[in-house]
């Protein structure tokens, strides 16, 4: 395969020069061009560095929030088992004094009874009928 090769005629020491003047001219300016890409880049980088960094301290802070208001439900939960507890300790305690003031009434009868003249064991046996 043949290649074609430009011919270019001898130049001048001054026309080389211009001409390796304008090669580096052209990479100067390449390399500039480059330079600003990057510098677009890297901001446009930080930007996003920024955001990332603002968007995990929000997430903090909502986890934050969350943890507080976990251990408030937990306190809650804690108290309201606490009151529940108390209340059927106190429903308990309502039912024994029902049966004790039951009990004390049924002896305030029998008591009335004795005193009355009646017959203990008879009273005691309709009682228990009832």
């Amino acid at each position: 395969m043949v290649t074609h090769v430009r011919f270019k005629p001898p130049q001048s020491p001054q026309q080389e020069e211009l001409e390796g003047l304008k090669e580096r001219n052209r990479e100067l300016e390449l390399n500039t061009k480059k330079m600003t890409d990057m510098r677009q880049t890297e901001r446009v980088l930080r930007r996003h560095i920024i955001e990332i960094d603002k968007a995990r301290a929000s997430e903090a802070r909502q986890h934050h929030r969350a943890k507080l208001q976990l251990e408030d439900l937990k306190k809650k939960m804690e108290t309201t088992e606490s009151q529940l507890t108390k209340s059927k300790e106190v429903d308990s305690l309502i039912q024994e004094v029902v049966m004790l003031q039951a009990s004390e009434q049924r002896l305030k009868s029998q008591l009335e009874d004795i005193r009355n003249g009646k017959d203990l064991n008879q009273t005691i046996i309709s009682e228990s009928k009832i």
